[in-house]
């Protein structure tokens, strides 16, 4: 790496496309502590496996987006098998050994905001359901999505 970059401080990030890109990089690469995708599931098929690094991932997705369906599924118009977005972070978190069964509370804006505790490594893996959001979310979102999102990372 390029001198003067820590190597346990790499984050990455992305939306929609950009969110399909972060998941595919945290699934088969080594270079990320934590990644947060946006608007977006892992696709079928391509799930964290043996060789997937553990690490930590907020996953933030609308339930009424029509392009990367929340409930998963190929009916959308990517042309992607989609799992649904709670059955991909449980994918994530059963990778990353956490406890089964998520603790689920509801944000002061009315989102779900889903915690899975006991993972590997003291890694987290969280999910925030946007209600009623669709594939894009105002920017004050959760008090300012995009320092939601580097809170999350910066914590890692």
């Amino acid at each position: 790496l390029t001198d003067g970059v820590n190597p346990d401080r790499i984050f990455a990030t992305g939306f929609s496309n950009g969110a399909g890109l972060t998941q595919h990089l945290a699934v088969q690469t080594e270079l990320f502590q934590a990644v947060a995708p946006i608007s977006t599931a892992l696709v079928v098929g391509q799930e964290p496996n043996e060789n997937t690094p553990i690490r930590s991932i907020l996953q933030i997705h609308g339930t009424a987006d029509n392009i990367c369906p929340y409930d998963g599924g190929s009916d959308n118009p990517t042309g992607h098998d989609f799992y649904s977005s709670e059955q991909s972070i449980a994918l994530w978190a059963e990778h990353n050994g956490c406890d089964a069964t998520p603790t689920t509370t509801t944000t002061p804006q009315g989102n779900t905001h889903m915690y899975y505790e006991g993972c590997t490594n003291g890694v987290e893996v969280v999910q925030l359901s946007v209600i009623d959001g669709e594939h894009g979310f105002p920017p004050e979102t959760e008090g300012g999505l995009n320092s939601f999102v580097w809170s999350f990372l910066n914590a890692q």
